[in-house]
């Protein structure tokens, strides 16, 4: 699949998430139409700890088989994955800011997010600064941090993040616009992967010559 393909899909995936979430979906009871946030914030998240999960898994193949193909796939999957934390806890601070009349509090589900966010910039700062073994095997120590993260409401206590998650409540369109965008960002994300990785590897191999 070409990078040009990709990124018409991921076009594609996007206009569907926009009709569904913002045309068609009706606004929430409670939060009117300041509910659309989580269209973007909901996703932003879950892809995050997906790309996260998947440095574990490309930092663990570059440990049993070196390679420049996989050092840049997992670089490029710790800084795909920081974008889209950095995105999920930008929006989830606009809503909480409107909602709550506050853009932070020290509950579980916020302060885990931002502790995942520190572990995994930690990761980039290690692959920038040329420690790729050290990197890889740091990326799959911090593994369980992912699903703390998203279980965090469930093994402590609720706060202003419901232990069962807004998106279990969802029915209809709500539901369908919040699938569909999360489809959207992970399409999205695998793009920047990609090309990102194509970059980094091209560089290393270069760096070899």
């Amino acid at each position: 699949m070409t990078p040009l393909f990709m990124m018409l899909l991921v076009i594609l995936a996007q206009a569907a998430a926009g009709v569904i979430c913002l045309l068609l979906a009706p606004s929430e009871a409670t939060m009117g139409d300041l509910q659309q946030i989580f269209y973007l914030h909901a996703p932003a998240a879950w892809t995050s700890l997906c790309a996260f999960a998947a440095l574990c898994v490309a930092a663990a193949a570059d440990i049993a088989r070196p390679s420049p193909v996989r050092a840049a796939l997992a670089r490029s999957l710790g800084e795909v994955g920081l974008l889209f934390g950095v995105a999920a806890v930008a929006t989830g601070g606009i809503w909480a800011k409107t909602a709550w009349r506050t853009p932070w509090v020290w509950e579980p589900k916020l302060a885990s997010a931002l502790f995942v966010l520190f572990i995994y910039a930690g990761h980039a700062c290690l692959r920038a600064s040329g420690q790729r073994r050290v990197a890889d095997v740091y990326a799959v120590a911090a593994l369980p941090s992912v699903p703390l993260c998203y279980l965090s409401t469930r093994l402590a206590f609720e706060g202003l993040h419901p232990a069962e998650g807004l998106a279990f409540s969802l029915e209809g369109l709500m539901l369908a616009g919040t699938l569909t965008a999360f489809a959207a960002d992970l399409l999205f994300a695998g793009w920047l992967v990609h090309v990102a990785a194509r970059i980094y590897a091209r560089a290393d191999l270069e760096g070899e010559e």
